[in-house]
């Protein structure tokens, strides 16, 4: 959880435009983004790689991962996520 928490916390620093208020606890987690159609295009971009995350709010998304999920798959999800965000 905690690799998890640091790397969007690093991102949320990279990208401080598209990913705000990174909150949870373990790998039940969720941040802001700057308004609901920038939160619905990230969700749609993550999808479109294979990631299952919802939109929840007004502004959040909200990642709730399988319950198999070891720090390989936490590295794969930021790696993803970076590059979603770079291409937006």
């Amino acid at each position: 959880g905690d690799f998890l928490v640091k790397g969007l916390q690093q991102l949320s620093e990279q990208f401080p435009g598209l990913v705000s208020k990174v909150r949870g606890q373990g790998t039940f987690l969720a941040w802001d983004c700057k308004d609901a159609a920038t939160r619905d295009k990230l969700v749609g971009a993550l999808r479109n790689h294979g990631i299952q995350i919802g939109g929840c709010g007004d502004l959040s998304i909200r990642f709730r991962p399988s319950l198999i999920f070891a720090p390989k798959h936490a590295a794969q999800f930021l790696e993803t996520f970076e590059q979603v965000l770079k291409d937006n």
